[in-house]
């Protein structure tokens, strides 16, 4: 009787499918508005969240509240001032926000539940579509004194790429974060975000939007397999032709004038997980394939997915092949650049009921007859985040540093990590060292740098290893691997378990303490491949340490 109520409540859930607004929200129009005319609106949603005095809040104060920020900026994109949601310039198929401190440009690029390009399906005869649009500009004025960073993220279920969406409205906050960061850069770094937006609700009001979560994740397999794989193969070969692979002096794809032009971040939340993982397996698989003793790649620098709502199943054998790499991971010392940085991070929030519970629910209920075996059954019905035996990592938030989801001295969940690292000082301008230094910067020149990093540099990616700071008071520890079962030093493919009081749940992932983690990883890999292309250009530059055993 109970599986036959649950099969019920699924059956509801796909009926109630189909009242949902279908994209494309940011199509070309004939006659599109100006960047002159839309310069105006952007600035006024940028004002709203950063510098101070600010309106909404800042992603990279950590008593910022992400859920009121993401509703003050929607607020925002509402306003009258800035024309409303309907107003044109929010809804063209990329932004241009000009603000000095902060500039980074926007795309939007669209899929519709059959997997094609949303506005190639609207109008069939069109000639430009959202994806044509992204790589017409991506390049525009792109050379050695102008590199860019791309960050491309897929949201999750409940998400859209409407203008005024949770998702969207804090996207365009992580990027002004990063130009803000990039514009320390010598030479300055233009940040280029490419949001993929897909229906990620079918359902409006109770219960339909949450009986909707397993028509969203056939959804979302579904666009994984259709023209977003094109947009990602393109990226791919972009990245490739302004950069260097980061395994060794000699693969090099574009030319060594181009090397270290393009740098790339590649984020995925929830059921976006799913898209990004199943669109980008072929290139992780290709990139454990570089020869014994050179560094792995995945997919352009780092990709990182956000409490991925995908069975374990589908992350096993891409696991198991990183296993069993002959010769395992480059080491401290042992290359330009250092040790083997992480290339893909799994961030799992241990307060994400959504994955933790719900998600197995729905795979018992749909997997009974599947021929799985041993070990896959458990791998088949959950999330690939709780499988314990991927676990890498835990991230830990000191009780003595503030928490954004436990304000104003809320009793929080003792940390998991039983040891807390201490500060580096890094957090402290003036102890750094640097009174201009910001704590990317200070901490990536302590522990990554490529030019000598003390000797406690890489113990992170040891296996048994103490505990490292990381900055706001988080700390980041191993996990030793099950009993019986090996993991190589400096593996690549992370899977952190991440406090409630850093990721308090599900939709907890854009609040200061993520972004901070997300950013210096992505800041680190970004400073081994500037390494990388000084070595292909023939430009000097310092071995790194070796490690002491």
């Amino acid at each position: 009787m109970f599986a036959t109520k649950r099969a019920l409540a699924i059956l509801s859930a796909i009926s109630l499918a189909g009242c949902f607004g279908n994209p494309p929200f940011h199509a070309a129009s004939e006659s599109p508005p100006s960047q002159d005319v839309c310069a105006g609106i952007y600035k006024a949603f940028d004002d709203a969240v950063g510098p101070a005095p600010h309106q909404c809040g800042t992603l990279d104060a950590v008593t910022a509240d992400a859920k009121g920020m993401s509703d003050c900026l929607a607020g925002v994109v509402d306003s009258p001032k800035t024309g409303g949601s309907n107003n044109a310039c929010w809804h063209t198929p990329s932004e241009a926000h000009t603000q000095a401190h902060i500039p980074y440009d926007l795309y939007f690029t669209e899929f519709d539940d059959q997997g094609w390009e949303a506005d190639l399906r609207q109008k069939p005869d069109t000639r430009k579509t959202e994806i044509d649009n992204v790589f017409e500009n991506l390049g525009k004025g792109l050379d050695e004194n102008h590199p860019i960073d791309i960050v491309v993220f897929t949201h999750g279920w409940h998400g859209s790429s409407e203008p005024d969406n949770y998702y969207a409205v804090l996207f365009r906050a992580f990027l002004g974060q990063l130009a803000q960061i990039d514009q320390q850069e010598i030479p300055p770094r233009r940040v280029v975000g490419i949001f993929v937006g897909w229906r990620g609700d079918s359902g409006l009001g109770f219960p339909a939007k949450y009986l909707s979560v397993w028509d969203r994740k056939l959804a979302a397999e579904t666009v994984s397999t259709g023209a977003v794989q094109g947009l990602f193969e393109r990226l791919h070969r972009f990245y490739l032709n302004h950069s260097c692979h980061p395994s060794g002096t000699q693969s090099v794809s574009g030319t060594e004038a181009n090397c270290g032009q393009v740098h790339m971040l590649t984020i995925g939340h929830s059921f976006g997980a799913i898209i990004n993982f199943r669109s980008l397996l072929g290139n992780m698989e290709t990139g454990l394939t570089t020869p014994e003793g050179e560094r792995v790649y995945s997919f352009g620098d780092l990709v990182v997915l956000l409490n991925p709502a995908f069975e374990g199943t589908r992350y096993a054998p891409l696991y198991y092949s990183a296993l069993r790499r002959l010769g395992g991971y480059v080491g401290p010392g042992e290359k330009y650049g250092g040790a083997q940085l992480p290339v893909v991070v799994t961030l799992q929030s241990k307060g994400d009921d959504a994955t933790r519970y719900a998600f197995p629910f729905f795979r018992e209920v749909t997997t009974s007859a599947d021929n799985a075996i041993d070990g896959e059954k458990s791998q088949n019905v959950h999330a690939m985040g709780w499988v314990s035996e991927f676990a890498t990592h835990r991230l830990c938030l000191s009780p003595s540093d503030p928490s954004p989801n436990f304000p104003n001295g809320a009793k929080r969940p003792t940390p998991s990590c039983k040891t807390l690292a201490r500060s580096d000082g890094c957090d402290d301008p003036a102890a750094s060292g640097d009174p201009n230094d910001s704590p990317y910067s200070c901490r990536i020149n302590k522990k990554w740098a490529p030019n000598g990093p003390d000797e406690n540099a890489f113990k992170i990616f040891g296996a048994k290893e103490p505990p490292v700071y990381v900055g706001d008071g988080m700390t980041l520890a191993t996990i030793p691997p099950e009993p019986g079962k090996q993991r190589p030093d400096y593996f690549p493919y992370w899977v952190v378990q991440v406090d409630k009081a850093v990721m308090l749940d599900h939709d907890d992932v854009w609040n200061p303490l993520t972004t901070s983690l997300i950013l210096e990883l992505y800041r680190a890999a970004v400073t081994q491949g500037e390494a990388q292309a000084k070595v292909i250009k023939g430009e000097a530059v310092q071995q790194s340490a070796p490690t002491k055993e």
